[in-house]
């Protein structure tokens, strides 16, 4: 899954800012950005999973044509 599909799924959860040590409001202001098609940086979001145990299964690999 993508970053954004894992972080999508992450902060779905109930209680997740406990496991992720962020206040409940937090959770619900990334909620509320994403319904919005607003989305947090990318090492914002990768730093949440790691902390909720999620790795990365394959890095991004960047190629100039």
């Amino acid at each position: 899954m993508t970053t954004r599909e894992a972080f999508k799924k992450l902060i779905s959860a109930r209680a997740v800012h406990n496991q992720l040590g962020i206040s409940s409001a937090a959770v619900r202001h990334y909620r509320a950005d994403i319904k919005k098609k607003e989305w947090p940086s990318t090492d914002l979001m990768s730093e949440l999973l790691a902390k909720a145990g999620y790795k990365v299964k394959q890095e991004k690999l960047w190629e100039k044509e």
